[in-house]
């Protein structure tokens, strides 16, 4: 027998979940809070912890109470970030030392004045980019970059760790510094072995809380820190004289840290939007940064953001908590801000360490490990170098270092694509002009004179080399009078690109021949004529170009007839049958209309005189032209031979004279002359056929562009 329902039970279950989450969250960031504001307080002013802790409480207990009040917030953890804390570690320091004789209370004043500049440019900083709209650009950032200063935080965070258990680098390997870094970084390793099991990520909580207590118990004999027994009600920034030279100086540091923060805010929320849950609004999200961090800046707190880490481990243990795991976080803030403040300052420094440990040796293995499998090996080792600078230099050198590495590495990937999308002769492609056959057969055999070359993408220095061949390689062969320069794709061209094109059109004129630059832009077209010295050679777009050279080539064909073709011949036998039917012969009017777009296609035409258009959209001659038809075209042909309808508005622009043909024409045709009839679709067919060959070899040459590799 099923077992009976409880009514309720799922939201009963559901909600529990939620709150153990939500509390387990609330806990371990309580834990790394303590652990961060230990960094910044203890080198500059110890007495000062306890106030320090407690206005930072203050602050974490805020930003949980406006997450459960905030619509759409998607159970995120926010937490105060490790990465704006070991940013400002040198800075700590630097005051620390510029502090030493003064009162404890303006070396707290000054240090605090830091943390809230650090704060307020964080928050700015995120804002704006929601505002903008550019959340996405998380998405933009190299991995190898986003990498090197992860694991550069990581790495501090132990180095950091290990130095407030056993003091300077050079006596970690000592047996009294082993004995007192050692329980905790082995314990770290420990739980951090047994979280990446598969069935490990659920229990990382519990984990780490376990492992703290058990730290704490090896380490029972140590000392936490000392506070000063009394709490400052003043806010740290009032504390005492702010050397506001020795901030200032430290300013630079401030805004690379706030940096980071942004870079690593964006990097959390877009990890957050990967996951297999509803999408988070990440710009709306980084709006609510504001207010968060300008309430850390009052209290002189640390940057606070949403943690990936955290609202992952929340996830795990209650994929759907709602905002039960919420009101858990806030409750555990506010417990601990009124009764627990004082006994977390005083648990032992080892306790700590191992948090930090946890955390640094974490994102280690993560980006120097997992990730590092999953890259090019060029990519690795780009991570690795902009790691070995910003460990050796700083996190400034190391930005430096990584947007440059990250600027150079795509400025040799984008020289290397090729700028050439295809080149071909024009026997392959006629302008939109439609001709009688004798005339199509003149422009085709004069198509080897002339080379259309198409350029796309950015035209930059790195470019240089490949303009310069490709445009030599399309005038090369003898007889060759003209390059169609087709630009229409190029997104934008630098000087020394600029430079490339002119040299190639000087070295062109040398030979005799002209290259001709085609639907520019008017950015591309305004930095090309600056960059030369006098007019260009140049048409709207290619189709012009190629109007303008099928007119040299012809030499006055506009005006001419169709009397003489084959075709001609044939419709005027046609014609000749009798009267039955509409007449084949039709005169038409400027603005007169032949075909209309969306009609059967009963009958094709062929333009004895005249000039005809083929629009879209409205059927008159200010419509959308797509081609021009002269005496001797054929008309609306493949509709005809395929029963298809009208794709286009067939328009006269001139008076016109043109044959008819319907299907009843060819019926009576077949019967009266089928010989005749035979011949008529013979010439239809082999001018349609012609024709979609040339456009399959273009198709083929856009699809595999040269240089390409045949498979």
């Amino acid at each position: 027998m099923s077992k009976p329902k409880v009514p309720g039970a799922p939201l009963v279950l559901s909600a529990a979940r939620g709150l153990l989450a939500g509390g387990l969250a609330a806990l371990v960031a309580a834990f790394y809070l303590v652990s961060f504001v230990q960094l910044m307080v203890l080198p500059v002013a110890p007495e000062f912890l306890n106030t320090a802790l407690t206005f930072a409480f203050a602050a974490s207990a805020v930003t949980a109470v406006l997450v459960v009040f905030q619509t759409g917030s998607g159970g995120v953890v926010w937490q105060a970030q490790s990465i704006a804390v070991v940013a400002l570690q040198a800075p700590v320091a630097e005051i620390a030392a510029a502090m030493s004789g003064a009162p404890p209370e303006a070396a707290f004043a000054t240090l605090a004045a830091l943390l809230s500049a650090t704060a307020v440019l964080a928050g700015l900083g995120m804002a704006a980019i929601g505002f903008l709209r550019g959340g996405a650009l998380g998405k933009a950032v190299p991995h190898p970059v986003l990498g090197a200063f992860l694991a550069s935080a990581g790495a501090m965070l132990v180095y950091h760790a290990l130095h407030g258990l056993s003091g300077p680098a050079s006596g970690w390997l000592t047996a009294e510094a082993a004995a007192a870094w050692g329980p905790p970084f082995a314990i770290a390793l420990l739980c951090l072995a047994v979280s990446r099991l598969p069935w490990g990520r659920r229990l990382e909580p519990v984990l780490l809380i376990a492992g703290a207590a058990a730290t704490a118990a090896l380490m029972r004999g140590e000392q936490g820190a000392e506070p000063m027994s009394g709490l400052s009600a003043e806010l740290p920034l009032l504390t005492g004289p702010v050397a506001w030279n020795v901030v200032l100086g430290q300013m630079p540091a401030a805004a690379a840290a706030a940096g980071l923060a942004v870079l690593s805010v964006l990097m959390n929320l877009t990890s957050l939007d990967r996951m297999p849950r509803e999408p988070i609004d990440i710009d709306r999200t980084l709006r609510r940064c504001l207010p968060v961090n300008m309430i850390a800046a009052l209290v002189s707190g640390i940057v606070t953001f949403p943690s990936y880490t955290l609202t992952r481990l929340a996830w795990s243990v209650a994929p759907r908590s709602g905002r039960f795991g919420e009101v858990a976080m806030a409750c555990v803030a506010v417990l601990i801000l009124v009764v627990g403040v004082d006994a977390l300052a005083r648990l032992p420094q080892a306790f700590f360490a191992f948090l930090l440990i946890y955390l640094g040796v974490g994102i280690l293995h993560r980006w120097l490990w997992v990730e590092a499998r999953r890259m090019p090996p060029p990519d690795t080792l780009l991570m690795i170098a902009i790691l070995g600078v910003t460990l050796a230099y700083g996190f400034g050198p190391g930005i430096a270092a990584g947007l440059l590495a990250g600027s150079i590495r795509f400025t040799l990937a984008y020289a290397r694509l090729p700028v050439l999308r295809a080149a071909y002769d024009a026997r392959l492609r006629l302008s939109s002009t439609e001709r009688g056959p004798t005339e199509t057969r003149r422009l085709i055999d004069a198509g080897r004179e002339t080379s259309i070359v198409h350029l796309a993408g950015f035209m930059f220095f790195g470019s240089v080399r490949r303009i310069e061949t490709d445009l030599a390689r399309a005038l090369r062969p003898e007889g060759r009078r003209r390059v169609l320069l087709d630009l229409s794709a190029v997104r934008g061209v630098d000087i020394s690109a600029a430079e490339a094109i002119h040299q190639s059109m000087r070295r062109a004129k040398a030979v005799g021949a002209e290259i001709v630059l085609c639907g520019m832009s008017p950015a591309v077209a305004r930095d090309l004529a600056r960059a030369g010295d006098g007019p260009l050679p140049s048409a709207p777009d290619l189709d012009t170009a190629l109007r303008q050279v099928e007119e040299e080539i012809l030499c006055g064909a506009l005006s001419g007839s169709a009397t003489d073709s084959a075709l001609t011949q044939i419709l005027r036998r046609i014609e000749a049958l009798g009267p039955e039917g509409p007449p084949m012969r039709r005169e038409l009017r400027p603005g007169d209309a032949l075909f209309l777009r969306g009609e059967a296609a009963e009958s094709f035409a062929m333009l004895e005189q005249g000039r005809l258009v083929a629009t879209l959209g409205a059927a008159t001659i200010e419509g959308e032209r797509v081609a021009h038809f002269l005496p001797g075209a054929v008309v609306g042909e493949i509709g005809f031979l395929t029963g298809g309808t009208r794709t286009a508005n067939v328009i006269a622009e001139t008076p016109c004279v043109v044959f008819l043909v319907s299907r009843d024409a060819i019926e009576r045709l077949k019967r009266a002359d089928p010989a005749a009839a035979l011949e008529l679709l013979e010439l239809i067919g082999s001018a349609v056929a012609q024709r979609l060959a040339r456009t399959t070899a273009l198709l083929h040459i856009h699809q595999r562009p040269p240089g390409a590799k045949r498979r």
